[in-house]
């Protein structure tokens, strides 16, 4: 009998639309979430805070993490800021 949290992906306990968005991504095992960050997991429809939780701690128990968004390059430089203010009068 399986435990109530581990099924054959790893993945926890899900609510369907969570575990509609994870399938319809592709994401088919647990550890392949480690390749994503939390913000790119949040994207989905369907998937909440609750289940990104769950996820999570589901992840930490297997000593592992969502991906930091420097990892994957996915910190893209901020673009300099404009020297006139929104109360600057323009021309």
């Amino acid at each position: 009998m399986k435990q109530e949290n581990q099924n054959d992906n790893n993945f926890p306990k899900l609510g369907a639309p969570a575990e509609r968005a994870l399938a319809q991504a592709g994401y088919t095992k647990l550890t392949q979430l480690i390749k994503i960050t939390e913000a790119e997991l949040n994207r989905l429809h369907g998937m909440g805070p609750n289940a990104i939780g769950r996820l999570r701690e589901a992840l930490t128990l297997q000593g592992l993490s969502f991906a930091e968004a420097s990892e994957w390059g996915l910190i893209t430089k901020k673009k300099k800021a404009s020297t006139v203010s929104r109360t600057d009068k323009v021309g």
